[in-house]
């Protein structure tokens, strides 16, 4: 009796078993196959052929073209999605300009600040933010709806040449040496400083690029530099080959070193794929490879190792404040003339500029 007790609930528990291993084919496998087929149809589009992506640089990079990281990402989707092929052409804003008066468009545009008021009414609302931080999706909506996703971005950084300089106080140095920075571009630099309530410095007086500004600063016409990733990058390299020696305070609070996509107007099928590729820019998976160009990503996540760039990465996590990508350049110019006035004639406008960021 005591032999039978023991055995008997291992008998029955093999006989469940069994029973599940006999009937499971019938009722496990048609919802597998179903669910497989949800997954494969979300692979095959209506549509096979050719995207056209315009990259339209508006601000230097990281350590590799942007456009080259755009073409290995859409070499992978491409694997993933039969039939379709993307084809990324880099142009400039003024081929972008003359393209869009002869009424050629891309399928998909990724661009930064200075090249949004030509498309704004060329492109769709975007249906998801999906990854994207919400501090740096507020710099791509027109009227509550989001015209571009963000993509990658960079920061500022003041580099200081300590072979020239003493670094034990950066606020003194601000103010006793000038700083040189790039006034011709789009982008704002200054906002970084007055974001970050650094407002005692002085600026040199002339325009400069951004290489202009760097070549400046490395040929020791200047001993601090307010730079970009890229600058970074450049120190760092000259650094290694004992060319110089810097550091680097890297500036948080604000950036307008963003690069957007954004879908053109067409049909159904293809503002759909269109987006299906944005969204697989700025998922993890893709962001993290965003290391290797040196550029940051737009997800809350630090995708570096390496102390300095990690550090950076840091910087960039805390919420942001930045300009609309798509003010027009008319705005873009007032900015840059109200910052000018307000660091080089003391004029008190710091709120009125403070209002123009999202």
């Amino acid at each position: 009796m005591v032999f039978f007790r023991k055995f008997f609930f291992k008998i029955i528990f093999s006989f469940v078993i069994i029973l599940f291993l006999l009937i499971s084919p019938f009722t496990l496998f048609p919802k597998i196959n179903s669910l497989n087929y949800s997954l494969n149809k979300e692979y095959q589009f209506d549509y096979s052929g050719v995207l056209e992506l315009w990259n339209v640089d508006t601000f230097e990079g990281g350590s590799v073209s942007r456009a080259t990281f755009l073409e290995k990402r859409a070499i992978e989707f491409e694997k993933e999605y039969k039939g379709i092929f993307i084809s990324v052409n880099n142009i400039t804003l003024e081929q972008l300009k003359l393209n869009l008066e002869n009424n050629r468009k891309p399928h998909i545009i990724t661009f930064g600040v200075g090249a949004g008021e030509y498309i704004k009414d060329e492109i769709i609302d975007l249906t998801n933010a999906f990854e994207v931080r919400e501090d740096l999706v507020k710099s791509s909506m027109v009227n509550g709806k989001i015209k571009a996703l963000p993509l990658m971005l960079g920061g500022y950084t003041i580099i200081t040449n300590i072979e020239k300089v003493n670094d034990d106080n950066l606020e003194e140095n601000l103010q006793a040496n000038e700083i040189v920075f790039s006034n011709t571009e789009n982008i704002n630099p200054l906002m970084s400083l007055l974001v970050n309530n650094i407002e005692n410095v002085k600026l040199y007086e002339d325009n400069f690029s951004s290489f202009d500004s760097y070549d400046k600063f490395i040929k020791n016409k200047y001993n601090l530099l307010l730079g970009t990733q890229r600058d970074y990058y450049r120190c760092k390299n000259r650094e290694e080959n004992m060319k110089m020696q810097c550091s680097y305070n890297f500036l948080s609070g604000y950036t307008d070193l963003i690069v957007y996509g954004s879908v053109f107007k067409s049909n159904g099928d293809l503002e759909f794929i269109s987006q299906k590729f944005l969204e697989f820019l700025t998922n993890e998976t893709n962001q993290q490879k965003l290391s290797k160009i040196n550029m940051f990503p737009v997800i809350s996540k630090n995708i570096f190792a390496e102390s300095g760039y990690k550090e950076y990465n840091e910087n960039l996590l805390k919420e942001v404040k930045t300009l609309n990508v798509f003010y027009e350049n008319e705005t873009l110019e007032k900015i840059k003339t109200l910052l000018i006035d307000h660091f080089n004639k003391k004029t008190d406008n710091k709120k009125e500029i403070l209002n123009y960021l999202v």
